[in-house]
């Protein structure tokens, strides 16, 4: 997960502060250029992976997620067909 941050210094703007200069977001736009880059190659390293499909794990696989504790919630809810 990629988080980011903006922090605004008060430099004015527009009417109420409503909206930034042209160049404040043309700037904007340039720095943020490089972390774009960075997400569009995160993204497609994890495409190349194929898709995440954890219901086609067996349960013993799952040892590590919270799924046993789910399964021990929903035990006696499961008719054998």
């Amino acid at each position: 997960m990629i988080t980011l941050s903006v922090i605004k210094a008060d430099i004015g703007g527009y009417v109420g502060h409503s909206s930034s200069h042209p160049l404040v977001m043309e700037k904007a736009n340039e720095r943020l250029d490089k972390a774009r880059r960075t997400a569009n190659d995160i993204a497609d390293y994890m495409r190349s992976h194929g898709p995440f499909e954890p219901h086609r794990l067996p349960l013993e696989e799952m040892e590590y997620t919270t799924m046993p504790q789910v399964m021990r919630k929903l035990e006696g809810r499961f008719v054998d067909l």
